[in-house]
């Protein structure tokens, strides 16, 4: 049991070091007009891990939840590339909000990926990629 505390202890400071990082690198490239709202979605995962680590004790348990977390934060990822993209081509620019929003989403996104399994990465992906493919 100790092990798993410890264990548990070690990918939660992990955790929260990474997102950190992170958070420093959007406040320095994402313009004050816009930094509102990445620092809303960023106080969210925050607040997220903070939950888990006051309640989770079981490492296979706080590995499933982050996993879930990146898979919600890369569907929404997608969703707005996806209308980034069809307003780029429809009306000739995207949204400057939602696209810092996207890039800040992106830098959770790959401070949240090295705590999730490489299998569990590419399932991932691939269901994403396609969820309406049968066997995905």
């Amino acid at each position: 049991m100790t092990g798993y505390l410890v264990s548990t202890v070690t990918l939660f400071q992990s955790l929260r070091t990474s997102l950190e990082a992170a958070a420093q690198e959007v406040f320095l490239n994402v313009p004050p007009q816009h930094l509102e709202a990445s620092r809303v979605w960023i106080a969210s995962v925050f607040d997220s891990v903070a939950r888990l680590e006051r309640v989770v004790d079981d490492i296979d348990d706080v590995r499933y939840a982050v996993s879930m977390r990146y898979v919600s934060l890369k569907a929404t990822w997608i969703e707005y590339n996806t209308i980034i993209n069809y307003e780029t081509v429809k009306l000739g620019e995207a949204d400057e909000a939602m696209m810092y929003l996207a890039g800040t989403i992106s830098v959770i996104l790959g401070a949240i990926e090295k705590f999730v399994d490489e299998n569990a990465i590419s399932r991932i992906t691939t269901l994403l990629a396609d969820p309406m493919k049968e066997g995905a």
